[in-house]
């Protein structure tokens, strides 16, 4: 399977286990990411407050955090 970047961390906020991210791919809830060689499936896509189906190559997005991550990670599809 291909494995491609899709975007990077740029916050994280564990308190609420969610972590912002700048897209260089879309993005759709159900993907299946990995950060740190740690997998996630995307269960909400969230800009500006509101709930989204995807996020779009060049948007910036708040997904969920299943585990800590830091500012700099790359989120790769798998």
């Amino acid at each position: 399977m291909v494995s491609y970047k899709i975007g990077t961390v740029i916050g994280y906020y564990p308190t609420s286990g969610l972590m912002a991210v700048d897209l260089t791919a879309d993005l759709y809830i159900h993907d299946k990411i990995i950060i740190k060689n740690q997998d996630s499936i995307i269960k909400e896509i969230k800009i500006e407050y509101e709930n989204v189906e995807c996020g779009r190559k060049g948007e910036t997005v708040v997904i969920n955090a299943d585990f800590p991550v830091a500012i700099g990670d790359e989120l790769v599809r798998t």
